[in-house]
């Protein structure tokens, strides 16, 4: 692997991606969440374009954050995360900090991904 940085880490959730419903997904915890949500029967949309969150980067600049998950029919957001950085966690600081009227829920792990479910989701 000389030369490669990233990639697949067991645990680690940034495998390669694939298309659920004909969506792309970026990771394999994704493709996981998208087909949990079919599951359930939860009606879902991947990034368009139009969710996108303001927030501040470390540098000052403002910034767009487009959620990996919205959920029309409970108007809320979700976001696989596999890992923190001091810029995700920053970045993800300043999105629940600019966009308090708006739910974010943060899943952290392949079990939370597989068992989600909406109870317990704040309304």
């Amino acid at each position: 692997m000389k030369g490669k940085s990233g990639g697949y880490r067991i645990g680690g959730g940034r495998g390669k991606g694939g298309y659920v419903n004909g969506i792309w997904m970026d990771s394999t915890w994704e493709i996981v969440l998208a087909n949990r949500l079919n599951d359930l029967s939860i009606n879902w949309e991947r990034d368009t374009g139009k969710h996108r969150l303001a927030y501040t980067d470390a540098k000052g600049e403002e910034r767009k954050y487009y959620p990996d998950f919205y959920l029309p029919d409970f108007d809320f957001y979700i976001e696989v995360k596999g890992y923190w950085t001091s810029e995700t966690k920053q970045k993800m600081k300043s999105v629940l900090k600019k966009n308090a009227q708006v739910t974010i829920v943060i899943l952290e792990s392949i079990e939370e991904i597989k068992n989600f479910t909406l109870a317990g989701v704040p309304e």
